[in-house]
């Protein structure tokens, strides 16, 4: 699960990435994109901190929790994390 807001510059730069990602994995991979301004809800069920913000589920458990962006290498680090639990 991916939240993010209009109005997150780094999210417009993960978004395309995500989605490509996704592509890449097939059908292993289910993306679901949240407007957290939209969700308000939902994004506060979750507590977000920051935005973009990543969910890893897994048999409907949260496994993984991705925050806090700042660099490409937070982006490889979130594909190595999807390609590694695609692969189970």
């Amino acid at each position: 699960m991916y939240f993010w807001a209009p109005w997150c510059g780094l999210c417009h730069f993960v978004n395309p990435l995500l989605w490509k990602l996704k592509g890449e994995c097939g059908d292993c991979v289910r993306l679901v994109d949240v407007n957290a301004d939209s969700n308000l809800k939902l994004a506060h069920t979750y507590r977000l901190r920051s935005l973009p913000t990543l969910l890893l589920f897994e048999q409907g458990k949260v496994t993984q929790r991705l925050e806090d962006f700042k660099a490409r290498e937070d982006f490889y680090r979130i594909q190595s994390l999807i390609q590694s639990q695609s692969a189970i």
